[in-house]
């Protein structure tokens, strides 16, 4: 990121599929006994559409993945988790006629439509 604008990195394609998956909160889930769970990215089913925060905590990436809404509903944001900030939003629409997992396909696949949305600056303000 230079000036608040996203480059490409040599041309090629940035690798996501290791980077740590984080709820909201910065860490695992627990279940019903307390016991902590690992977190996996759910499939976005075909109809549906999410966003993806990514965030950064000076030495690791990490994803947080927002609750999927069936197409045509307004995706929320998912928070940063405490320590990272957010850099990027990447929003996902399913029309595939499949599921899609985030970070393990392409997002070239036909019937995915991705946007990105820059969140690292924070906006301009008047000055009294």
């Amino acid at each position: 990121c230079k000036n608040g604008v996203f480059g490409s990195v040599a041309a090629a394609e940035v690798d996501i599929s290791a980077t740590t998956l984080l709820n909201e909160n910065g860490g695992t889930t627990t279940n019903q006994s307390g016991v902590p769970q690992a977190i996996v990215m759910n499939p976005l089913a075909d109809g549906y559409s999410a966003k993806y925060l990514l965030c950064y905590n000076g030495s690791a990436w990490a994803i947080v993945q927002g609750t999927h809404y069936a197409n045509g509903g307004t995706p929320s944001y998912p928070a940063c988790p405490p320590g990272y900030v957010p850099i990027v939003v990447v929003t996902l629409v399913n029309t595939s006629g499949s599921s899609f997992t985030f970070g393990d396909a392409s997002l070239a696949t036909t019937g995915i439509a991705d946007t990105y949305e820059n969140v690292s600056v924070v906006p301009s303000r008047n000055a009294a």
